[in-house]
């Protein structure tokens, strides 16, 4: 059986955002060091550029989360659905993504979601480290935009306020995230493994 997973073609706009969210994230960070260490940094292009990155960085960080990743998400979503019941929601197909043999039930849609919620909480633990390096990174940056309101440059301080707020509250959602999707996979492991035998309809409720 050949795998085909066309829901990962939704993803593919997403990956790119996060490379050019990354380099844009570097290069305002070198930037604001350049300016703090150089003679007259607080002056100039250096400040625009700060600005010019940072805003870019909020930007793709917004246009990503509220609609690319949101829409691969969404199929994602719907194609659990759509593998669980053996039904067609869309025209984007799958096989062999889900590697469960359960037949098309309420069951299924579970152990579906529970190797997603495992997946998911492995590439999350994956991702959190690396968001509070650049979380921490960003909250330096923040500090060194103070310098510029000596010089009265305001706007650099208020869009590196925007800058360092967005990888801020990135990091805190991504920890939830991490901990809830843990109580999830903890709470199937529950109900397959540990409790185990037959799937009453009272189980069936709390699979839903």
């Amino acid at each position: 059986m050949n795998r085909r997973d066309d829901i990962s073609k939704l993803y593919t706009t997403p990956s790119f955002l996060n490379k050019i969210l990354t380099l844009l994230f570097w290069l305002n960070t070198v930037v604001a060091f350049a300016a703090l260490c150089l003679p007259n940094g607080s002056d100039g292009i250096l400040i625009w550029l700060q600005v010019l990155f940072a805003l870019a960085c909020v930007l793709v960080s917004v246009i990503d989360d509220g609609f690319f990743w949101f829409k691969a998400e969404s199929g994602r979503r719907q194609n659990c659905i759509e593998d669980a019941f053996a039904i067609e929601l869309s025209e984007k197909k799958t096989n062999g993504y889900y590697n469960n043999a359960a037949a098309p039930s309420i069951v299924r849609y579970a152990l579906d979601n529970y190797e997603s919620a495992y997946c998911s909480q492995s590439t999350s633990r994956k991702m959190l480290p690396k968001a509070i390096i650049k979380t921490v990174v960003a909250m330096i940056v923040f500090l060194i935009s103070w310098r510029a309101v000596e010089n009265g440059d305001i706007v650099l301080l208020v869009v590196q306020t925007l800058f360092s707020s967005t990888f801020l509250l990135d990091t805190i959602m991504l920890g939830l995230y991490v901990f809830r999707v843990g109580r999830i996979c903890d709470n199937f492991y529950t109900l397959f493994i540990s409790e185990g035998g037959a799937i009453t309809p009272s189980r069936e409720a709390l699979l839903l």
